[in-house]
């Protein structure tokens, strides 16, 4: 059940989601019954914890399971690399939308990839077009990726065309 669920969210990963709207979301739904149904024999595993919450989120379905799979995900995985990028990169994704402790743990798995791969976090963040908020995050910490330490270019508007004029 754990590897039909996961190999449900990897064939509907890459359909468009637009195009292919009902049966998107046909798929996506299959994926979230195989991995309800395996975590129901298992519910130790961090990975489908958090392909829970990949699933869930896909189907912006941000209720009491979601969060119950955000918490199991970073207490069964706190350490584990591939269930903290599905967790931070969900977490960013959708920042504005939760709430303080929702935030400290998406946040702290951001700050586990950080440790091990700069480069990866800002990958994560970029993605989901929170670089910003990554680079103020971590801008007392010396590992931080080095895009974060350039520092902006100014630019001129010019007044005749609206143009930027570097």
């Amino acid at each position: 059940l754990d590897m039909q669920g996961r190999l449900l969210l990897q064939r509907c990963k890459y359909w468009d989601k637009v195009a292919l709207k009902d049966e998107w979301k046909a798929c996506q739904k299959q994926a979230l019954d195989s991995i309800q149904q395996a975590l129901s024999i298992n519910t130790r595993s961090p990975h489908l914890w958090a392909n829970l919450l990949l699933v869930k989120s896909n189907l912006e379905q941000f209720d009491a399971d979601f969060n119950k799979a955000l918490i199991n995900a970073r207490h069964l995985g706190p350490n584990d690399f591939d269930v903290n990028r599905a967790v931070a990169h969900i977490g960013l994704l959708h920042w504005l939308r939760w709430q303080p402790e929702q935030k400290n743990l998406f946040r702290s798995a951001l700050f586990t990839i950080q440790e091990i791969s700069p480069k990866e976090a800002m990958k994560i963040a970029d993605a989901s077009g929170k670089s910003a908020l990554y680079c103020f995050w971590t801008r007392n910490d010396p590992r931080q990726f080095y895009n974060c330490k350039k520092k902006p270019v100014r630019r001129k508007a010019s007044s005749a065309s609206g143009n930027v004029i570097p």
